[in-house]
């Protein structure tokens, strides 16, 4: 069982491998935007855990987590002082 999920890991390297030479700074992009969406999502969920007895939080969808993955830092503490202010 192990050595199937190496062997698929490596496949998918491979193929993240080919494409970006193949698309050059573009995939770079979209990869990028996407791992720091994922990040983004895993921050409104600690910090919604954490401030969620208080009644405030944020929610994570897809807007949240694009604007965390395109802003960063500065779009997640916006999408914090939104809910404050609208709060």
């Amino acid at each position: 069982m192990q050595s199937e999920i190496v062997i698929y890991a490596l496949i998918g390297v491979l193929i993240l491998s080919a494409l970006s030479i193949m698309f050059g700074r573009e995939l770079r992009a979209l990869i990028m935007f996407l791992i720091r969406s994922v990040i983004g999502a895993l921050g409104i969920f600690a910090v919604d855990f954490l401030l969620s007895p208080l009644g405030f939080a944020v929610g994570i969808n897809l807007f949240t987590a694009a604007v965390t993955g395109i802003l960063g830092i500065p779009g997640f503490v916006m999408l914090y002082a939104i809910a404050w202010i609208l709060r």
